[in-house]
């Protein structure tokens, strides 16, 4: 059902169109779980507003499982900043397995142990994919920055990914200019796992 009784705290959850509206929260849990984990085989979109910061352990801070995930933002009255979402994790950062990830505008700084954003296929092979629209990315991890299990799409937008394993990791990889098809793609700059560019 419908959930506002948190539009305080900076959250409200409408279940009629599976959004999730975050303006300004600061979610930290204490390093023993994730933030936010969205119902199973369900299409969801998370809207921001203002500055959003998550705080999380070992588990992905954002998980869904069974569904595709879309990032938008909205500007609110007396806002002066650009729609912002901060997340620093010992797991992941974002997690997506059966369905889609796509961003289409807003600033996302990820600092994360684990991989930082991640669309894996389940089982069936559905899902896997990451498009990337819009919006500014910033991601950085111990492991691999980004990471699709099919195709990862830069259409718009501007990406920094920093890995110490690989920056972005995708089976096929398209970005205007190069296209680079092989299966595991791996983006390498001077011998880093290091990549920034703007579409």
């Amino acid at each position: 059902k419908n959930d506002d009784r948190m539009a305080s705290q900076g959250w409200i959850w409408n279940h009629d169109n599976k959004l999730l509206t975050l303006h300004g929260v600061d979610i930290d849990s204490a390093g023993k779980s994730g933030c936010i984990l969205l119902p199973e085989d369900e299409d969801v979109t998370i809207q921001f507003i203002g500055r959003n910061k998550l705080h999380s352990g070992k588990s992905p801070a954002i998980a869904l499982k069974g569904g595709s995930l879309t990032f938008l933002t909205r500007t609110a009255e007396n806002e002066s900043a650009d729609a912002s979402l901060s997340i620093v994790t010992n797991g992941s950062a974002i997690s997506v397995t059966g369905g889609d990830i796509q961003i289409s505008e807003g600033i996302f700084d990820l600092q994360t142990a684990d991989v930082a954003i991640q669309a894996l296929s389940d089982e069936e092979g559905n899902g896997g994919e990451i498009s990337i629209r819009g919006g500014t990315l910033a991601a950085a991890s111990d492991t691999v920055a980004v990471q699709a299990d099919a195709a990862l799409k830069v259409i718009g937008g501007s990406v920094t990914a920093v890995g110490s394993k690989a920056a972005m990791l995708g089976a096929s990889l398209s970005i205007p200019g190069m296209t680079v098809t092989e299966g595991g793609a791996v983006v390498r700059t001077a011998g880093r796992n290091v990549y920034t560019f703007s579409a």
